[in-house]
């Protein structure tokens, strides 16, 4: 097949209008009445090819032409109006895309063949020129349907790489802002409170070597020198807590993610996870959400993140979707520059068919000061 449907444009309306109307004056004009009875089936199993092409464009594809064009073959001898290639040209607006020019031709070719040969078996005579023109009709009609349908691909993908570049930038933000209160509450807890210790500490010796006409104020100081120390180490812990970088930007991906459910597993250690590997890790799930929805039927589609600790401590990411998979798929771009970003880290990524389920991997290097609640 020579394109794969990516959009999700509703054609339900027009196509159903289309089939009803063909439907309409191929059985208001049947050849003979016993044509009438073997047009009904035919027109209902249509509509359900139909049917099926619109709610699944490609999902086997190559079964739901043959038994349309075999269908419409089947209709040409039961009806003497020559509106019933009409569905020649829904047939050729729907599968243009899939097929070559060649194969299109070949069988727009072979229905116009036999509609001329029945038209002269009826009245012998040929009509080349309604010939001629459902054919410029189909081609054209096939020309625009590829066209159309290259185009609400290509704005599908826009909006796609919108939601990747915002969710990217959602996960820089939410580091920088991590990065801010850990710079915070480092130089609360590293300068203002070893100078409030050091001064509860004096205050405590002043305290006890006093007169007693000094002990009771130096007593307050000191007690409000103990609260000052806590209320800093509450705010301290206060700014390490609350969402970390990667959990707060697998969120934002996975709220921007459409016609797909996704749920994620990620271990609390690796909540704050910044710098590359949590770019990694984003970038695996964002490749991961665009091949399920691009080159799958999957409706949901779960992922991993977890720590591996052995020698060294290693992160990886898993992902799987729900659909069946027997054959492992080709690396094209998007997972061959995963690899590249991979290897230049130390990690790797990997493939496999665990129970008719296609299971991808990722595993990075894991250095404790790359996470940020440490």
């Amino acid at each position: 097949m020579s394109q794969v449907i990516h959009h999700t444009t509703d054609w339900s309306a027009s196509t159903l209008i289309s089939w009803g109307i063909v439907t309409a004056l191929c059985l208001l004009y049947p050849a003979g009445g016993i044509s009438l009875y073997w047009q009904l089936p035919i027109h209902a199993l249509i509509l359900v090819l139909l049917w099926h092409s619109i709610r699944k464009p490609n999902e086997q594809v190559r079964v739901i032409a043959a038994v349309y064009w075999l269908s419409l073959v089947a209709l040409i001898p039961l009806t003497n109006t020559s509106l019933v290639l009409i569905h020649m040209v829904m047939f050729t607006a729907l599968f243009s895309v899939h097929f070559s020019w060649p194969i299109m031709s070949g069988l727009i070719g072979a229905i116009l063949g036999e509609y001329l040969a029945f038209y002269w078996w009826l009245s012998g005579s040929f009509v080349w020129s309604t010939v001629a023109i459902w054919a410029g009709f189909a081609l054209m009609n096939g020309i625009i349907s590829k066209k159309i349908v290259e185009s609400l691909n290509m704005h599908y993908q826009s909006k796609q790489n919108y939601k990747e570049l915002k969710a990217t930038q959602g996960m820089l933000q939410a580091m920088s802002a991590e990065q801010e209160r850990l710079h915070i509450s480092h130089e609360l807890h590293d300068a203002l409170g070893h100078k409030l210790t050091a001064l509860s500490i004096n205050l405590d010796y002043l305290k006890r070597t006093a007169d007693e006409s000094s002990k009771e104020m130096l007593s307050s100081c000191h007690q409000i020198s103990q609260e000052i120390l806590e209320e800093v180490r509450e705010i301290v812990s206060s700014q390490r807590t609350g969402r970390g970088a990667l959990k707060l930007s697998l969120e934002n991906l996975i709220s921007q993610t459409p016609n797909l459910k996704c749920s994620v597993h990620l271990v609390k250690e690796l909540e704050n996870l910044n710098g590359t590997p949590a770019l990694c890790i984003v970038r695996f799930c964002q490749e991961m959400i665009n091949n399920t929805l691009k080159h799958t039927q999957a409706s949901e589609l779960s992922f991993s993140i977890r720590l591996s600790n052995g020698s060294v401590s290693v992160i990886e990411a898993e992902a799987s979707h729900n659909q069946p998979e027997h054959v492992l798929p080709i690396k094209k771009n998007g997972l061959k520059g995963l690899s590249e970003r991979l290897d230049a880290v130390g990690g790797a990524f990997f493939q496999e068919i665990e129970d008719d389920i296609l299971v991808n991997q990722i595993r990075l290097p894991f250095k404790v000061q790359e996470c940020c609640d440490d």
